[in-house]
């Protein structure tokens, strides 16, 4: 990622978790149930995570990825967590 302000920063990672929340929840809590008991998680599901560059945030842009830091995979951790936890009994 190419050095910026902190706001620029603060924006990325604050638009990069409404993405990621929006998804989360839309396709992956109403069927998270279902993988759970399968105990797989589709693969069609991972290549949609992989194209919407959830699965490269930390390479560099000159690869694909997002070129951001380990705080964008926590970023992911924690919505992932934070929407099956919502989910859970």
């Amino acid at each position: 990622m190419a050095m910026g302000t902190y706001e620029d920063h603060d924006d990325t990672f604050r638009l990069l978790r409404e993405s990621i929340r929006r998804y989360v929840e839309k396709e992956i809590v109403p069927k998270g149930d279902g993988w759970e008991e399968q105990g797989f998680v589709p693969r069609e599901v991972l290549r949609e995570m992989g194209r919407l560059g959830y699965l490269g945030l930390r390479y560099p842009e000159e690869f694909g990825g997002a070129g951001l830091d380990a705080r964008a995979t926590a970023l992911l951790a924690e919505e992932l967590g934070a929407r099956r936890s919502a989910a859970s009994p």
